[in-house]
């Protein structure tokens, strides 16, 4: 798996798809994690995530989606 940092310095990434590779790794990591630490995921996977776009607006949607990407 790279880097989180390795993937911000990539030069071939544009904004947009970079910031959707980087919540998707993230959400994916942190189901894997609930998962291990004995927590049931589909209760991680309905929960609603926002961030901040590259636009400097906001995005929604559902861990489980977003990790599914």
């Amino acid at each position: 798996m790279r880097s989180r940092t390795s993937e911000l310095e990539s030069p071939k990434a544009s904004g947009d798809a970079l910031e959707a590779e980087l919540v998707q790794t993230i959400d994916a990591e942190a189901i894997e994690k609930w998962r291990k630490s004995g927590n049931d995921p589909s209760v991680l996977r309905r929960a609603q995530l926002t961030w901040k776009a590259p636009g400097g607006g906001t995005e929604v949607g559902y861990v489980g989606s977003i990790a599914d990407r």
